[in-house]
């Protein structure tokens, strides 16, 4: 079947909109909605607790672990709201398990809203639970639903929205916590969506022919023990860990304690943090046509290599002003390896991570296989909200050596082990891992030696403007044959 490449339209512009809107965005917003009104907060308990038990029994210590616990309670309600999104999105559909997901977050606002109203910041606890269930189901299905839905010369573009419409929602919660302020066709929009449906059918057949039965069911022991699976799983979740320990959680999560560690002037630091945000948002606009022209591991290695110096730097900032507080200018050198560091990690560790791992999976088991890929985050994330203050309290001015060292183990993994995603079919991909299977690929028409070349694996970069065919070969006996 011979099909041009798909380009934007109406319906697929919407649906996608609607998605990262009801989604991504409300994720973000709920990830960074607490961080300026953190005094505010932490009076409210107080003055609740202190008339409750009396002023004696109230500690800063008790204050201060209640306002971690509330901070915190919204990771196990996400890693709950990943598992229960991989199981759902088979028996119930993608875009059901999004409405369901709704349901977690319209109760959880409810009950933060009368917080105050009942003094009771056990409302506010509930609901960070139930918010964080939300953004659960909407990390694991948003960006798998986009992955599917877009035209695959689209779909780095795609999967990269996710990401930013995260860091719009983080943005516009620090701006807002200011004191003083139907089916392919329908998506596509058009009847000729044949390509894409034998993509779809593609992945299929590849993963019924594996296991005999056209109506298999994926299951958790099959993604775990199967050979071709293990490897990207892997692959996929310790990108997930790597994207965690990169150090950004903590930014986020503690930007304000950070930028008072630095010395900077309290009056100041919302707007540091605001802006921090805002080009965390601009950057990942930039990323998302760098994603379908620079391809994936390029915007992987090079962001990494800056993110390393980055932090160097900042340990070296960090060191000169307490040993002389008086240097001039060196609090604002401290923001500006804040806004590089931010700048590198959202036009690489920001949206590929999540995008990438819904790359590496055909049909069958990408549901159950997003579910582990989230969970995996939500763990990374929960692990560095509740330690990272601890671990800055004991290694001080070097906290930072510890993401230094990370990113630079991390940086060999991801040059070995991470393949390039760019203008492949899930179908290719999969290939990637498990080279000696049969493998069905969507390739272009207008070259007359381009099986020869795809036997050899070559020639399969230059696809602008061209049409696609399909081609079945064997890679092993390096035969094709055009149906």
């Amino acid at each position: 079947m011979i099909a041009k490449k798909r380009g934007l339209n109406a319906n697929l512009v919407l649906s996608t909109f609607v998605v990262i809107f009801g989604s991504s965005f409300l994720f973000g917003y709920n990830i960074g909605v607490l961080n300026q009104p953190t005094q505010l907060i932490k009076d409210f308990y107080k003055d609740v607790f202190t008339k409750r038990y009396g002023n004696e029994s109230v500690t800063e210590s008790t204050v201060t672990v209640t306002w971690s616990l509330t901070t915190a309670l919204f990771i196990p309600g996400g890693m709950l709201g990943a598992f229960l999104g991989g199981f759902l999105a088979d028996s119930l559909g993608r875009k059901r398990t999004l409405l369901l997901s709704h349901v977690f977050v319209f109760s959880g606002a409810a009950l933060s809203t009368a917080c105050v109203a009942a003094e009771a910041p056990e409302l506010l606890m509930v609901g960070r639970i139930l918010v964080g269930i939300n953004s659960g189901f909407a990390n694991c299905i948003a960006p798998m639903f986009l992955s599917e839905v877009a035209p695959f010369n689209y779909r780095g573009a795609f999967g990269t929205l996710h990401q930013l419409f995260v860091t719009i929602g983080i943005f516009l919660s620090s701006v807002f916590g200011l004191k003083q302020l139907l089916a392919l066709k329908f998506y596509r929009k058009t009847d000729d969506v044949d390509t894409d449906m034998e993509e779809m059918d593609t992945e299929h057949q590849a993963a019924s022919s594996k296991d005999g039965d056209q109506h298999h069911s994926f299951t958790w022991k099959h993604l775990f023990l199967s050979a071709d699976l293990r490897r990207p799983l892997f692959v996929a979740c310790f990108l997930q860990i790597i994207q965690q320990f990169s150090g950004i959680n903590a930014v986020f999560f503690y930007s304000k304690s950070i930028f008072e560690s630095a010395k900077v002037r309290q009056d100041h630091i919302p707007y540091a943090i605001i802006g921090t945000n805002a080009v965390n948002v601009f950057m990942t606009v930039i990323a998302v046509p760098l994603m379908d022209l620079a391809g994936r591991r390029p915007l992987l290695l090079l962001p990494m290599g800056v993110m390393i110096v980055d932090l160097i730097l900042m340990t070296i900032c960090r060191v000169l002003q307490a040993n002389d507080p008086s240097i001039a200018g060196i609090a604002y050198v401290t923001i500006a390896c804040v806004i590089v560091y931010v700048i590198a990690f959202a036009v690489g560790l920001g949206p590929i991570p999540m995008m990438i791992g819904a790359e590496l999976f055909r049909q069958g088991p990408r549901p159950k296989a997003m579910a582990a890929v989230s969970v995996v985050n939500w763990v990374g994330t929960f692990t560095i909200a509740m330690a990272f203050e601890s671990i800055q309290a004991a290694a001080g001015d070097y906290t930072f050596i510890i993401f230094i060292v990370l990113l630079s183990a991390f940086l060999v993994f991801t040059y070995f082990f991470v393949p390039e995603t760019k203008n492949k079919t899930f179908e290719e991909i999969a290939h990637q891992f498990s080279p000696g299977d049969h493998l069905e690929v969507e390739e272009l028409e207008e070259f007359p030696d381009l099986a020869d070349d795809v036997a050899d694996g070559e020639g399969l970069e230059n696809e602008e403007d061209n049409h696609l065919v399909t081609l079945n070969f064997n890679a092993d006996d390096a035969r094709t044959e055009q149906p």
